[in-house]
């Protein structure tokens, strides 16, 4: 039971950090550039590179943390039929 509960919280902290992740890389790759312009004054171009750079390293964790989440329901899945399996047979699984 410990277990199952342990591997839904993190599912669940998985899933919000995907999202927020791709909502920081979103608004990033938006105002990102302008918003590192007017902050350290730095030239618009740059700013406009890093703020691209920035949204592309946030896609691309949210993926990984989204991928991780589908690899827990995959577990989930494998664990249960191997459970039904062992009920179908008649032997207790331990």
């Amino acid at each position: 039971m410990l277990r199952s509960n342990a591997r839904a919280a993190l599912k669940f902290s998985l899933q919000v950090l995907s999202k927020s992740l791709w909502l920081v890389g979103g608004f990033s790759f938006l105002i990102g550039g302008r918003l590192i312009h007017e902050i350290w004054n730095i030239d618009r171009v740059l700013a406009e590179v890093m703020g691209i750079g920035f949204a592309v390293v946030c896609f691309f964790l949210g993926y990984i943390a989204k991928s991780a989440v589908e690899d827990l329901d995959w577990e989930e899945a494998n664990e249960r039929a191997e459970r039904e399996a062992s009920a179908a047979e008649g032997k207790p699984k331990a």
